[in-house]
């Protein structure tokens, strides 16, 4: 028989446990948060399932391999339950927090029911754990060296620095400023075609300008609208186009070099000031095109 103090503290396990599901639904990070903390809150998963496991081999200890199955079994179907719930409360459904869900099962259950965990659960789960603690370092890591490489924004010299863009963007050896390498942007023709940065390099507090270098290889001039924004911005429910940098540019035939006052960009919004330490989006867009253009983009960086 369990003594009366195991008791209480397998009672207050339960109900410390009750809020914290709750975070299923409610809280996390925001949509602004850096990939990084995405991906580590995410992997929040796996403690809430060992714990929890802990907790419910205390009030029924596993006996047999058949009962872990059905204790895994109805994890994974809970855990289809919790996604699906999460698609309803506008939160997106995800595979790999389903598999972080049996992995922390599979953690609890390596300490409370070892020898009636099937060494192919095991196995199979420790590989996925290993890829997930993976993507959190590589996350991590491309999250430093983005962040660490002020006063440069983008200099379009690897597919990395591309796959960041949201638009039409290839790399190019074409038309290069500096480096091996220029970015290719194309935009389809439409009432806009944006290529989006975000998120950018977040502090620009201790710059004065921000250069754009972009090269038009049309033999007339086009007309490109530069917009930048911060979080503030970004989380705001209708991200009126009053309450960020909005400026049009005309682009003469060849190289044109953007130079931008980042004083300009602070004072932009008509009823706040742009918090220059949390910038979070640089986007380059063109407006009703009725044919595709072409554009090169290269050194994008600020200058104190």
């Amino acid at each position: 028989m369990q003594a009366p103090d195991n008791k209480v503290k397998q009672h207050w396990l339960v109900l410390l446990l009750i809020p914290v599901a709750s975070l299923f639904f409610i809280g996390g990070p925001d949509s602004v948060t850096a990939p990084f903390l995405r991906y580590a809150w995410n992997m929040g998963h796996i403690g809430f399932f060992l714990i929890a496991t802990v907790a419910y081999s205390r009030y029924r200890p596993f006996t047999s391999t058949l009962q872990v199955f059905y204790y895994l079994a109805s994890v994974l179907i809970l855990s289809f339950v919790i996604e699906g719930t999460q698609r309803v409360v506008g939160r997106s459904m995800s595979t790999m927090d389903i598999m972080r869900n049996l992995i922390g099962c599979a953690l609890a259950l390596w300490f409370v029911a070892r020898p009636f965990l099937h060494i192919s659960v095991i196995s199979f789960l420790s590989f996925v754990l290993v890829i997930d603690l993976g993507g959190l370092t590589i996350a991590g890591y491309t999250d430093y060296l983005f962040q660490s490489r002020a006063p440069v924004i983008e200099d379009f010299e690897s597919e990395f620095s591309i796959a960041r863009w949201d638009g039409n963007l290839v790399s190019s050896s074409e038309h290069v400023l500096t480096g091996q390498l220029s970015g290719k942007a194309i935009f389809i023709p439409g009432e806009y075609a944006t290529m989006m940065l975000s998120p950018t390099l977040k502090n620009w507090s201790a710059y004065n300008s921000l250069e754009l270098n972009i090269y038009n290889p049309q033999d007339q001039t086009v007309r490109i609208n530069v917009r930048i924004h911060d979080k503030m911005h970004a989380l705001s429910a209708d991200q009126e186009h009053v309450d960020r940098f909005n400026r049009s540019y005309e682009l003469t035939t060849g190289w044109n070099q953007l130079s931008i006052d980042l004083d300009d960009i602070k004072h932009a919004p008509k009823a706040r000031l742009i918090d220059m330490t949390s910038i979070y989006a640089l986007g380059l867009f063109m407006s009703n095109l009725e044919t595709a253009q072409e554009l090169y983009f290269d050194e994008f960086v600020l200058r104190k």
